[in-house]
């Protein structure tokens, strides 16, 4: 059993806290959960790699209020996340982002394919206003072309008379 020294207990559960920070752990449990990407800084784990009972650091009111602090604050900084969590996490931000990004281009892509269609209707009423003037003009110079011939036979007739 280890030493009750309160000097002793805090180092001890110091050097855990740094341990389980840097991930090199010395307890056989928590080193296969460093291997595996899945150690997280908490009060049961500080216990666990310090060799002290769980319940010196467990409660507010403890003796060792201190290091219950840092721990719950090294928790919170992400401390408390393996490195497992925190890839997944970032990984996730990342697809959020790139989603966001897609959604954007899809909505730019629509905008672009509506305006496109506008532009094809309006040709195409355009092609049919040519259409209709090149064939409106037609009639108009074979009119005037036969007015013209007219003209031209009448003045000849009446040369002829």
């Amino acid at each position: 059993m280890k030493s009750r020294d309160r000097n002793q207990v805090r180092q001890d559960f110091e050097d855990a806290i740094e341990r389980i920070l840097v991930g090199k752990p010395q307890n056989s449990k928590l080193f296969a959960k460093a291997k595996r990407g899945q150690l997280k800084m908490n009060i049961a784990n500080v216990a666990l790699e310090a060799g002290r009972s769980r319940t010196l650091i467990g409660t507010a009111d403890t003796e060792y209020a201190d290091i219950r602090k840092r721990i719950i604050e090294l928790m919170g900084v992400g401390g408390g996340v393996s490195e497992a969590e925190r890839v997944i996490k970032e990984l996730r931000e990342q697809r959020d982002l790139y989603r966001v990004e897609r959604d954007r281009a899809m909505s730019e892509a629509h905008n672009y394919l509506v305006q496109l269609e506008k532009a094809q209707n309006r040709i195409d009423q355009l092609k049919a206003l040519l259409g209709r003037l090149q064939s409106s003009a037609t009639v108009r110079v074979s009119s005037v072309v036969s007015i013209a011939d007219r003209m031209t036979k009448t003045r000849s007739t009446d040369d002829d008379a």
